[in-house]
């Protein structure tokens, strides 16, 4: 059982459809046991839990999130799961095509953008330069990041070339994204094979899926 604070749609799309596991005839992208899992736009946190429940004990769950409302909830909520805990960190940057920078948002709660002028400012964190410093390769990543999710995969181009890790990344966001988006990823990695699911009644939670 997870114990979790969210919205009921959020709880009905990330535990009930699984946006983020793919299904279709003999395919399945989707996180494993053992799994390294980027959340890149962890928000309050049902994400996070959701991976970590799957990835078990021999796996870990990184979620990244910069605002201060979302990560007081996303904290809480994995402090609500002591099972879970352990697998779980958090990191407080924006994922970004470079690392160091400064950027100004809007807090919008779960809307929140990186791509957004604003009156709060983040640090940016490109993931190929974490995983140099941290020397972790995780073997999936989520990105739902509200529009930033090409600048991320771009600061991502090492690993993504080299090791070639399942993704799924949210494609609803900017209408150029259904296009742009699949474009990029064979550029970084022309090995991917691309799957494209919608999870919702509505305009949002359409997710692009990767797998070698």
């Amino acid at each position: 059982t997870i114990a979790v604070e969210a919205r009921p749609i959020d709880v009905h799309a990330t535990f009930i459809r699984q946006q983020y596991a793919y299904r279709q005839g003999d395919v399945l992208i989707s996180v494993r046991d053992g799994d390294i899992v980027i959340d890149g736009g962890a928000c309050w946190g049902d994400t996070a839990l959701y991976f970590t429940d799957r990835v078990g004990p021999q796996g870990g769950v990184q979620a990244f999130e910069f605002v201060p409302h979302n990560l007081t909830i996303l904290r809480r909520n994995i402090a609500y799961n002591p099972m879970l805990q352990a697998r779980a960190r958090v990191t407080e940057n924006a994922l970004w095509h470079t690392s160091g920078e400064t950027i100004q948002y809007e807090r919008a709660g779960p809307s929140s953008s990186a791509k957004s002028k604003g009156p709060a400012s983040v640090g940016t964190l490109a993931l190929d330069d974490w995983i140099e410093k941290t020397g972790v390769l995780p073997t999936f990543i989520k990105l739902d990041i509200e529009g930033a999710e090409a600048d991320a995969l771009r600061g991502t181009a090492r690993h993504i070339g080299k090791h070639g890790p399942r993704l799924a990344i949210a494609a609803y966001h900017k209408l150029e994204d259904l296009a742009r988006l699949p474009l990029l990823l064979k550029e970084l990695n022309p090995a991917y094979k691309l799957y494209l699911d919608h999870f919702t009644t509505y305009g949002e939670e359409t997710v692009l899926f990767a797998t070698t």
